[in-house]
């Protein structure tokens, strides 16, 4: 266990609280060690926590999979393209995983595209539908750490 700073106690405060969460800073500024203390805060709770990130690196660091593998997303961008009359959609994919969860965690989501964020959350929000109870998401990234393109 680390010592967590004044925001970063927030933050758990927050998260144990079940409210959405958006965890930034810069490079070394605990941001992983803080979400590490949020996941196992949030299990203590008995919640069912699942983690994932845009690339397999990232996931492995936060002991989670990727966005694709656990939604179950197609490469590229997730857009249905419509056609013959009908408008383009979002894809939207439950898996058993997330369907069971209490806890959505998206590290490195600065690393995630625009049309991929938005598939996570139209797959979470069906999730909540088909389930009736709330899925409580918590993000975490530096949108500093690359320059915008």
């Amino acid at each position: 266990m680390i010592e967590l700073t004044k925001g970063q106690k927030k933050a758990r405060l927050h998260a144990s609280r079940g409210k959405p969460l958006f965890i930034t800073g810069g490079a070394g500024t605990g941001k992983t060690a803080c979400l590490e203390e949020i996941i196992r805060t949030l299990e203590g709770m008995g919640k069912r926590v699942v983690v994932c990130a845009p690339t397999g690196r990232a996931a492995l660091k936060v002991n989670g999979v990727t966005a694709y593998a656990l939604f179950g997303f197609p490469a590229g961008l997730c857009i249905n393209r419509g056609g013959a009359g009908r408008a383009p959609s979002i894809v939207t994919r439950v898996s058993a995983a997330v369907r069971m969860a209490d806890t959505l965690v998206v590290d490195e989501v600065s690393m995630v595209s625009c049309s991929v964020f938005d598939a996570i959350v139209a797959s979470v929000r069906k999730a909540e539908r088909e389930t009736g109870r709330k899925i409580q998401l918590i993000v975490c990234g530096d949108f500093f750490s690359f320059p915008p393109s």
